[in-house]
Order: C-alpha cells, then structure tokens, then sequence
C-alpha cells in the first residue's frame, strides 16, 4: 500500500512539473530584468538546459532470502554487491540567476547483484568413510536487474547563489552544485535471478549431476519489481562551449521501499558519472554589460569611502612566541596482534579488517598501531606469498556462551577459522598450506569474569612454523618532531561587538599550514588550536640553510558591515636536529593477565635487540595494561612484564644500558578500551632506545 501512494505522489509531481514547463513556452515582446528571466508580452520564458547523463554504479543490497525456498532454517542471504552502469537524459527549468534548477531524469540503469553465504546445516554421507559428515556448502544468489526510472529533483547551485546572497564575487568562480531527488523505477527490460550451492567440504561428495555446484531456482521475477528512493549528487560544471557544459557527478541511492515482493530486498548504490548539457532561453547581455560594469566600479568606490571613514583598529594585541622544535630520525617496531576478533554468534569477517588482493607494501602504512593491525589479512598474506614454504594453523574459538549448545558452539567457532581461510585464498595462497582447528574457548582465554572477555574470546587465533609471519612490521629512519616549549596562539580584543568570524592563517615561503577560523565570539580572547603536527609540514617548507625563516601569521576580522580588519605578524622558527636516533621497539603483546614471554618471542625479541641496541645506547623499558582489573593490580602486572623484557635483553648482553624500568599500570591507557584489540594492543613493553649518532 505504501508504495502504491509514493508511485501515485511521484507521478503527480511529474504532472506538475510538466506543466509548469510548458505553461512558460509562450514567447512575446524582449525584455530583460536583473533576475536574468526574458519576458515577451508579459508572459516569463524561464531559462532551461536538456542533456544527457552516464556512468558506472555500486550496488551494496540488503535482502533477507533463505538459500532453499520457502525454507529459512539452513540460512539466508543477507547481504550482496554488484556494479552496472547506467545512461539517460535531462531536462531542467533554472529560477533565480540559474542558481536553482528543477530538474527531471529519465534513465535507464543495469543492477546485477550478486550475494554469497557459507552454510554447514547439513550432513551428508561420505563415500570415503561410508558415515554421515557435516558439510560446507557456499550459496550464491545471482539477480540482473535493468531498470527505467524517473528521478525529480532540485539541483542547487550553492556557492554561486551565496554569490548572488552575499556579493563576494569569488564564490560565483567555484562550479561545485548539489542535488537532491525522489526517484521510482521499474525492472522493465530484465529481472532474471539464479540462485546456486557449491559443495566446500567435504571434497568427495558430489551432486547427483555429477558436479560440486547445483542450480537450487533460477528463472524470472514475475512479480511487480520496482522501487523508490532518495538520490543525493554533487557534481562540479565546466563550459566546453557556448552553452555547453560537461559535469562529472557523484551521487548515493537510499532505498525507501523493498523492490521485490517476495522478498526483503533494499538497495543502496553509489553512482560515479558525468553529463553533457545544452542551455537554453539564456538572455544576451552583452548589451549592458558596460553599464554593469560601470556600477560595479561605482559601488566599489562608495565601499572604499566607507570603510575609510569608519576604519577598524580593534586588534589590541597578537601574542605568540618562538617556534621551537627538534627533528629526531626514529625508527619504530608495531607487533603483530595473532588474533582477529568477531562479532557474537557471526562468523563474518568485520569490515574493519582491510582487503587488498591487488597490490599491498607494509612499508607504506603509516606510523599507527591500530590502523596497521586493520591491515593483519594483508601482511599475512603478502608474507605468505613471499615465503611459499610457510604454513599457518586458523584456530577459531567462541566465546562459550554464544549458543546453548557445545555442538553450535563448536560449529561457530570452525566456521570464523574457515571464512578466514577462505579469505587468505582468495589472495592466491593455496589452501594446502592452511590448516583450520576449532575450540570452544581459545587456550589462552581472556577471564568471563569481565563481559570484555566474551568479546575477546570470540577470535580466530593465527599460529605458523615461520617466526617472520608474524614479526612486528618495522619503520626504519623515519623523522619526528617535538616541541621544545609549548606554542602560544593567542588574540586579544578590543571588543567582540559586530564581529562574524575571526580568521588565523599560517604561512611558510608562500604555503598554507594552517587556517583557522573563530565563531561566535563570547570573549576578547582568542586561544587559537595550533597543534603539534604543523612541525612536519613546516619542515618540509623551510630551507635549513636560511637562518631568517619564519611563520607568517594573518588575523582577519570580519564584522557584520562587511568589513575586514587585517594585521600580518612574523614569527620566528628554530628548528634542531637531535643528537641521538630514536627507537621504539614495541615486540610483543601479553595475553590476558600474562607477564611470561614464550619461546616464539623470545627469538623475535633477540633478532630485533641484537641489531638495535649498543653498548652507548641508554635504555628505557616501559610495561603497560588494560583497564580490566584493580589499579594496584595493573600497575605490578605492567611493571612484571616490563622487567621480564628487561631480564630477557641482560641475558642477550648483560652490558646494555637500561636507565629506568618504568610500570604505567591502567594510569596511561595507550589505545581505546572498548575494543578488544585496543585492550590488547595496552598489554605490551616499550623498549625505547636512544643511541648517540656519531
């Protein structure tokens, strides 16, 4: 019902619209007003532009399908993508300067889709062992959808109507507009789907037909498939010619209705094109244009005469002081965490962990922890694939609670080690080399006495025969900077009255560093948030050899009467180069309530000491936590492990240095608690290193 009443509202508004179009096709006597609109024997002929439109498409699709008809027990399909394309044409009437335009689209639009599950509810009876095994099947449920849609909108084109609003002329320069439309289609030229099941394991069972993959259904949709949604585009026009322009756009389709009756299914898509449109009806005005721009210089001038009689001094003082930093080279180790973690009862892989199949360097993430964990499938497969003799053991586990019974539980657990199997194999690694175990809780399990554990516990554990699989990644020689003294940004006021905005600008040799802009004034002064990570784009601009450079700093004022106040100050910098190269050698991470260091780290440990310390570096161990558990608690907890690294490097060479064996204990948590690999990556030793350059 509810779609029925948008498809007869949607073709309502087609009805108005095409009336209000032809309703201003009548043409008499020339005439042009300052809005831009001619008019001929009191009848408006409003400025149009027809075009045409293209591209490509991202279809993300949510349904909820079982994988046999009528029969949900096995499973669903849930979720599916699919890219298309997509052609038609436009037709716009343009109101106010053409800055806002009614706009209606006809298109036609492929959107395949294709969505995939893994079940294993079935058993099936092995030939080999002559007794039932449960089996893995992958179900792929395959849709071609090609649509005729219509899509009504407004299209805005902003910064040339702020233009029109505000009188500053450079904003008229910025080609960027926006839209937003209500669109209905209808599968009109194809609605074929197919829906399969392909036997993973075991691998000796076959279909009747004799293959490993079976046609459950296919066929066509013979039902009514059609759809409504909410489109909002961005695009950016250039003129290629006299009233001609080319427009690439960017646009994302919300769903508001299911578009197949039989079944939930939405879908959402991400359109990337671009469109070649024809104005029309545009007035000539060339003929005043002298006369326009004879105002303009006069207006000008007024303003110039103004602002003379009513100059602004109200900046009362800038303050600042020297910027004062060091330039250290850095190297730095980032553990690799054996663990990934999923959500409860779900063996799918979350979408935090990254997927790049085509091309993946570790040396080109940047210097974060958590974001080089995200990418823990990429390096594992692409040191796989550079070690072809090195194989991994997937141990998934479950939380212990996540089903009522061990045999789901169980079930679950095999099913997380699978689906990242199947994930390393389909980087080119060959299953051969995988091997998939499965418990009920992991063996070194997080305590169920937190509700955090739960969330811990349901992981897949990664163990290997090859030490360098998971050796930290390392970024070597890479430069930092640190403040000497703290900055100081401050402003201050003679008065905050009719002032709109406060604007800070920070320059080097001519390139921007920093703008900053202040609102709504409540007080005289200004704190400007001038942060630390300015050192690096200031370094990267200043020449070392010049012993002159300097920021350049601007306040800008602008008041309510359109006027700017603008004062330039210049402020020193000095930057040192370190006298000793930095590392931070970060190894391992401890379990769950763990000081021990097992043999695996051990090694790891004496491969990166042996090359990172000296005899002239001077040492510093630091041992941390998590938040689970009691403060006093932690802190001996983190200063155990710190001290059990310290223990471990005097077994090395009992003549390094360490200066201080510090235990943060939960004090300084190092990454966010509420994720399990936030908690995790806080159970960990810094081995901080600072060596003399010679």
């Amino acid at each position: 019902m509810l779609k029925m009443k948008i498809k007869k509202n949607t073709y309502k508004l087609l009805i108005i619209f095409n009336l209000i179009i032809f309703s201003n096709l009548v043409k008499s006597q020339e005439n042009i007003d300052n809005s831009g609109f001619e008019y001929k024997k009191d009848k408006v002929i409003f400025p149009m532009n027809i075009g045409v439109f293209g591209g490509m498409n991202n279809l993300k699709s949510f349904a909820n399908i079982p994988f046999f008809p009528q029969e949900y027990s096995c499973g669903n399909y849930t979720e599916g993508t699919g890219n298309g394309m997509f052609i038609g044409f436009n037709y716009g009437i343009e109101f106010y300067n053409s800055n806002i335009i009614a706009d209606l689209r006809v298109f036609n639009e492929k959107r395949p889709s294709t969505l995939e599950e893994v079940s294993n509810c079935y058993e099936v009876l092995s030939p080999v062992t002559n007794e039932y095994i449960i089996s893995t099947r992958k179900h792929t449920y395959t849709v071609n959808f090609s649509y005729l849609a219509l899509d009504l909108g407004i299209k805005l084109r902003l910064f040339k109507l702020a233009s029109e609003l505000s009188n500053i002329e450079l904003l008229n320069q910025i080609p960027i507009y926006t839209r937003i439309g209500f669109e209905s289609g209808q599968a009109m030229f194809d609605k074929t789907y197919t829906n399969t099941e392909e036997f993973i394991t075991p691998e000796e069972i076959y279909y009747p037909n004799g293959e490993r993959i079976n046609t459950v259904e296919d066929g066509e949709y013979d039902e009514t498939i059609s759809s409504e949604a909410l489109n909002f585009t961005i695009g950016a026009e250039f003129k290629i010619a006299k009233n001609v322009w080319l427009a690439p756009e960017f646009s994302y389709r919300y769903e508001l209705t299911p578009s197949i009756e039989r079944y939930d299914w939405r879908t959402d898509i991400l359109r990337a094109g671009i469109s070649l449109s024809v104005d029309f009806n545009k007035p000539d005005l060339n003929k005043e244009s002298e006369k326009i721009e004879e105002k303009k210089e006069l207006d000008t001038l007024k303003v110039e005469e103004v602002k003379k009689e009513i100059a602004r001094n109200n900046i009362d003082k800038f303050e600042f002081n020297e910027i004062d930093f060091t330039e250290t080279i850095v190297t730095q180790t980032f553990p690799i965490l054996p663990y990934i973690f999923f959500d409860s009862t779900s063996s799918k892989i979350r979408n935090i962990y990254k997927f790049d199949n085509i091309a993946f360097d570790e040396q080109e993430l940047d210097n974060n922890t958590i974001e080089i964990y995200y990418n823990i499938l990429n390096i594992i497969a692409k040191r796989m694939l550079d070690n072809p003799k090195t194989t991994i053991t997937l141990i998934g586990n479950s939380d212990g609670n996540e089903f009522e019974s061990l045999e789901d539980r169980m079930n679950l657990s095999l099913e997380r080690a699978n689906s990242i199997k199947n994930r390393l194999v389909s980087y080119g690694i060959s299953k051969e080399r995988i091997t998939v175990e499965n418990r009920e809780i992991p063996k070194l399990p997080t305590s169920s006495r937190y509700i955090e554990g739960f969330q811990e516990n349901r992981r897949v554990d990664i163990e290997t025969n090859n030490i360098d699989l998971l050796k930290p990644v390392l970024h070597s020689d890479f430069l930092e900077y640190s403040l000497n003294k703290a900055m100081k940004f401050e402003t201050k006021l003679k008065s905050t009255s009719d002032i709109e905005k406060v604007k800070l600008t920070l320059s080097v040799n001519g390139k921007n560093i920093l703008t900053e802009t202040k609102n709504n004034l409540k007080s005289t002064i200004i704190i400007h948030n001038v942060e630390e990570s300015i050192l690096e784009k200031i370094a990267n601009i200043i020449d070392d050899n010049n012993p002159t450079n300097v920021v350049k700093s601007e306040i800008e004022i602008y008041y309510t009467d359109k006027q700017i106040e603008k004062k330039s100050f210049d402020i020193p910098i000095k930057k040192e180069k370190s006298s000793f190269e930095v590392g931070r050698l970060n190894l391992i991470v401890f379990d769950f309530d763990k000081s021990e260091i097992s043999n695996t780290n051990k090694s790891m440990i004496k491969q990166f000491i042996s090359n990172s310390i000296s005899l002239s570096s001077n040492t510093t161990i630091t041992g941390s936590t998590d938040l689970l558990g009691e403060k006093d608690y932690n802190k001996t907890l983190s200063l155990s492990r710190a001290n059990e690294v310290a223990n471990y490097i005097n077994t090395i060479n009992p003549n390094f240095k360490i200066k201080d064996i510090i235990g943060l204990g939960s004090d300084q948590i190092l990454f966010d608690n509420n994720t399990p690999e936030g908690r995790f990556y806080c159970r960990t030793v810094l081995v901080e290193v600072k060596t003399p350059i010679k």
